[in-house]
């Protein structure tokens, strides 16, 4: 087109105010999230990684889950950044983990509580299997950058408030509860 653009996964936001969609420009691999009003007036972009795609909106509006390498992954993993179209949403924070398979394709429950997934093996010709994991927005607004807060994941410590986000760093080692009732012994 003229604008050089390769655009994808359009979605209404929950409101029907704004489009949600992924933007590479020219025949980059760099992929990034960018928000619209419905005319394609008020364009924001929304994520600055390296390969951002699949998003879908939670269903108040205020959340974007999406797939990403951000911070340089070997495999994408699952990302929820806040959905501020007049600042570009904030700092990412990441929902999965693990070194070996990918993980695409989320969608949040009608309730906000769950997001569902696909993962699989990064060769493409492995079968995908369906996943859920919990989802608890208490991570959401907070305090100046810095700011001790609660994240509400029992499997993260040294909560900080970070670009309006409250999240934390991984534990390791820790026992705690992912959400996840398919999985036991969680650390």
């Amino acid at each position: 087109n003229a604008s050089d653009t390769d655009n994808h996964q359009p979605n209404w936001s929950p409101a029907g105010d704004r489009i949600l969609f992924q933007r590479r420009v020219g025949n980059a691999d760099v992929w990034n999230l960018y928000t619209m009003a419905v005319d394609g007036s008020d364009q924001v972009r929304i994520t600055t990684g390296q390969s951002d795609t699949d998003a879908a909106w939670s269903p108040d509006g205020g959340w974007i889950v999406y797939s990403s390498i951000f911070g340089g992954l070997s495999v994408a993993k699952l990302f929820v950044v806040a959905a501020v179209a007049a600042v570009g949403g904030g700092a990412p924070l990441q929902i999965t983990f693990g070194e070996i398979d990918e993980d695409s394709a989320p969608s949040w429950s009608a309730d906000g509580k769950w997001i569902a997934f696909e993962s699989h093996a990064p060769d493409d010709r492995s079968p995908a299997a369906l996943w859920r994991i919990a989802m608890r927005v208490p991570f959401g607004p907070c305090g100046a950058d810095g700011m001790l807060c609660d994240d509400a994941n029992p499997c993260t410590d040294n909560d900080t408030c970070q670009n309006n986000i409250c999240a934390g760093t991984p534990s390791v080692g820790v026992a705690c509860d992912d959400g996840n009732p398919c999985t036991h012994d969680d650390t």
